[in-house]
């Protein structure tokens, strides 16, 4: 279904002028196969989707493995100057 500011089926580049199926003139060797109609297809989408899905959950598992090494490497260096300090 096309909306109000679409262009009329079969019409001409600027939209302006209405045409039939019949109408509209094909290059030599070209012919109609069936009427123009939209076919939903979600496939291409989706794979989008789950690349970014992939991609964020890949980002935020790295990012946190990294703020958790560091965490664990800036505790034992602050272990390491606590004894270091205190017990000598």
């Amino acid at each position: 279904m096309l909306l109000p500011t679409d262009p009329a089926t079969y019409s001409d580049r600027q939209g302006t002028e209405k045409r039939t199926m019949e109408d509209v003139q094909l290059p030599p060797g070209w012919n109609w196969v069936s009427k123009w109609q939209v076919i939903f297809t979600f496939t291409f989408n989706f794979i989008f989707i789950f690349i970014f899905i992939f991609i964020f959950i890949f980002i935020f598992i790295f990012i946190f493995i990294f703020i958790l090494f560091y965490f664990i490497l800036f505790y034992f260096i602050y272990l390491f100057i606590y004894l270091f300090i205190y017990l000598l």
